[in-house]
């Protein structure tokens, strides 16, 4: 069986035997497939695709992507559970080593980014003051095998169905909660590996039938953009793409079914409801990643060898909020009325020990709850950008994508830093936030 590296591995040119890191941090980044995309940095090429959020594009040797209905065996909530405890209100900023505890709230402007662990291991974490629920917990629903590249990215629920994509495989599946089995209802194109992987899923109101993936392509045999698959599967369909749009990541619709899609590069783009309009609607530098002085880069000493800015994006009262997983913030982009984006500020952070890793982002009454998959917890940021932690540690494993139905905030574990020995946990996750 291969191992998700040994995929990365597959495209690489040379390697740098003399570096203790992991095989596909070795790999130089091959050029070809740069030239027909411009815009594109060298060091953002195969190495985002194999090391950032996706993974690969390849699976294990046995598997077949495209094949139908697939099972895999998963436990509605059985197994050990991430348990939240202690009580919120501290406005110290900590830097968190190993299992250590993290600090449980922090301010909205201008607070000194500060180390965190991107380690999987367990740990207490702070819960949410006001609550009356008690500790919160994280579940299994499903449990998938990341020796066959089924690491889930994505997530959208539509009638109380989670759908869900394996970002390595480009399989769009969708999960029976009943027993944990999961089918495919479509595969995207899969770029070769290291050159590409799936991103966001998303449903609109004004299509409630159709599911908007985003694809990652750094190649010009794939086309990046993003595809429209009908929710009882079928072949998917390229609904939008832009030469300046090579990594989308997070999408959400607006009340008049235009997209708003954050591209990992720093810029947010807004899409007609027919697909054939795509515009640079936002950038600036709160959406920019920044790879020197990343919350991974200043907790383990070396970060990735590229930039991840822009991610989740929702939108709350009239403004759009994004994170920033490099930055460890989460910014406000405020829509005129004339639908045009208003000055871009800072929301919540920077602030590693709380936002490091800030990638999925939803929407519950006035706040907001994202995944921070280099800290393995889900956080809550109120209306005036304090951070509490709602759950943390294993068995979260890089929580990447959350959305809500109901009470239930549902999480996948994209278990993309254990993933390359084999031995990570991915599955789809769920937190009662029942009267929380």
């Amino acid at each position: 069986m291969k191992t998700i590296w040994s995929c990365c591995l597959a495209t690489s040119e040379t390697a740098n035997a003399g570096r203790e890191q992991p095989d596909a941090f070795r790999a130089e980044t091959p050029r070809r497939a740069l030239r027909t995309r411009p815009g594109i940095h060298a060091a953002t090429a195969l190495l985002a695709a194999c090391a950032a959020f996706g993974v690969t594009a390849c699976s294990s040797d046995d598997s077949n992507p495209a094949a139908s209905p697939t099972g895999a065996t998963g436990s509605g909530g059985s197994g050990t559970t991430a348990t939240a405890m202690g009580s919120g209100g501290s406005t110290a900023v900590t830097a968190a080593t190993g299992s250590g505890v993290t600090s449980a709230t922090t301010g909205s402007g201008g607070t000194t980014m500060t180390g965190g662990s991107g380690g999987a291991g367990g740990g207490t974490s702070s819960m949410d003051s006001g609550s009356d629920a008690g500790p919160a917990t994280a579940q299994f629903v499903a449990h998938f095998d990341p020796t066959k590249g089924q690491v889930p990215e994505g997530l959208a629920v539509r009638d109380g169905i989670p759908y869900l994509g394996f970002a390595a495989t480009s399989e769009v599946t969708k999960v029976n909660l009943a027993d944990g089995t999961f089918t495919t209802i479509a595969t995207l194109p899969k770029p070769a590996a290291g050159t590409g992987f799936m991103t966001g899923l998303s449903f609109s109101a004004m299509s409630p039938g159709v599911l908007y993936v985003a694809l990652v392509s750094f190649a010009p045999e794939v086309q990046p953009g993003i595809y429209q698959v009908a929710a009882e599967g079928g072949a998917p369909t390229l609904f939008a793409k832009d030469p300046a749009m090579p990594f989308p990541n997070g999408l959400v619709p607006d009340e008049q079914g235009n997209w708003f899609v954050a591209d990992s590069t720093g810029i947010i783009f807004r899409i007609s409801p027919d697909g054939k309009t795509v515009e640079k609607w936002a950038t600036g530098d709160l959406l920019v990643g920044d790879k020197d002085k990343s919350c991974l880069a200043m907790s383990a000493g070396s970060g990735l060898p590229f930039p991840i800015g822009a991610n989740g994006i929702v939108k709350s009262g009239d403004s759009y909020y994004v994170t920033n997983t490099d930055k460890g913030l989460i910014a406000r982009i405020p829509v005129g009325a004339d639908g045009k984006a208003g000055t871009i500020a800072l929301f919540a952070g920077p602030d590693c020990a709380t936002l490091g890793g800030a990638d999925g982002l939803t929407v519950r009454g006035t706040d907001l709850v994202a995944a921070d998959n280099f800290k393995n917890q889900i956080v809550r940021i109120g209306p005036t950008g304090s951070v509490t932690t709602i759950v943390a540690g294993a068995p979260l494993d890089f929580p990447a994508s959350v959305t809500f139905e109901k009470d239930t905030l549902y999480v996948t574990n994209f278990a993309f830093l254990n993933a390359q020995t084999g031995k990570g946990n991915p599955g789809l996750m769920r937190i009662d936030f029942t009267n929380r």
